[in-house]
């Protein structure tokens, strides 16, 4: 979704609407859930951070004030959610000390930047759609997994014209990222 699709779907949702407030939750879900997932939480736990960061939304949603504040809302949000919900696991089971367990001590600086960029990157990726987004993500979302001639064969490019087309579509999603503010320039690591 765009950010004024967004902003739009924020002001809906203030205004009671129900599907709008649905839409956001699956706009926002995958993010909310990496975050517990990259300190190795459990479907369980990771389920209560989600549901405690989607109510903690509801409530305070008067005071987002567009599309950007909410992506970074939601993840400092998240972030502080995960180390609660840790603290509160260490006090139920004192015994296991497990590196999952203490998050503040293994969250690198600047980890919440990072996400923001990726979130970013990825929602410029859905703006540029079509064949952009598709060799996109096939080449650069499975580090080392995709060569040109298995991703000419999924998207019916040949494999000698895929890097052309892949310099045009950077160009193109480094163009998105700039008018949408989120970086001076492109950044290499953004997956």
């Amino acid at each position: 979704m765009s950010p004024a699709e967004i902003d739009e779907l924020v002001r809906r949702c203030r205004g009671g609407d129900q599907a709008a407030w649905k839409s956001l939750v699956d706009e926002y879900a995958g993010l909310v859930y990496s975050i517990p997932r990259r300190y190795k939480f459990g479907d369980a736990d990771a389920a209560d951070v989600f549901q405690t960061v989607f109510v903690s939304l509801l409530k305070n949603l008067d005071q987002i004030q567009d599309s950007q504040a909410l992506t970074r809302w939601l993840m400092t949000t998240t972030q502080r959610a995960c180390w609660k919900h840790a603290k509160k696991r260490r006090r139920e089971q004192p015994v296991q000390t497990t590196p999952e367990a203490s998050l503040s001590e293994h969250a690198p600086e600047g980890v919440l930047q990072t996400w923001e960029r990726r979130h970013a990157v990825h929602r410029s990726l859905e703006t540029l759609g079509g064949v952009c987004e598709k060799l996109l993500r096939a080449l650069f979302q499975d580090r080392g997994k995709a060569d040109y001639e298995t991703v000419g064969t999924q998207l019916g490019i040949p494999p000698g014209s895929i890097g052309p087309t892949r310099r045009r579509c950077l160009a193109k999603l480094s163009e998105i990222l700039i008018e949408s503010g989120q970086f001076d320039r492109f950044g290499q690591d953004v997956w």
